[in-house]
C-alpha cells in the first residue's frame, strides 16, 4: 500500500449508548483512533454497482488495517468516520485479501 495515496487524516469514532435520567437511550460518539485514508467519491457507474451490494454507498475509503483501542474490529453500526466535520457512516468493511494489510470501507456520507 503506497503511503502517498493516504492523504486524508480521519478520525474513527465509536458509538456508546447511555441512559438519561428519564430512561431514554442517548447515543454518544467518541473519538477512538486516528487514521490516514484515501477517500474516493463513487462515480455514476460505480455508484450504481455499489447500490446492488449495499444501499446508498457514496464513498470508498481505504485505510491501513487497524483495530480500535480495545482491539475491537471496525464494524458497521458500531463505528463511523469523521473527516473535516464530514460524517461517513460505515456500510461495509472489507479486509482486502484477508491479509490484515488494508481495509476498504464502503461508506455513506451523512448530510
Amino acid at each position: 500500500m503506497k503511503a502517498g495515496i493516504l492523504r486524508h487524516k480521519i478520525m474513527i469514532e465509536k458509538k456508546y449508548k447511555e441512559r438519561s435520567p428519564t430512561g431514554a437511550e442517548i447515543v454518544i460518539w467518541t473519538t477512538d483512533t486516528p487514521a490516514w485514508a484515501s477517500i474516493k467519491p463513487l462515480r455514476g457507474n460505480e455508484y450504481y454497482q455499489s447500490e446492488q451490494i449495499r444501499a446508498n454507498v457514496t464513498h470508498n475509503i481505504e485505510i491501513r488495517y487497524t483495530t480500535l483501542s480495545a482491539s475491537t474490529k471496525i464494524s458497521p453500526g458500531y463505528c463511523r468516520l469523521n473527516w473535516n466535520d464530514r460524517i461517513f457512516t460505515i456500510e461495509n468493511v472489507i479486509n482486502v485479501d484477508e491479509r490484515n494489510i488494508k481495509l476498504l470501507l464502503m461508506c455513506r456520507e451523512s448530510v
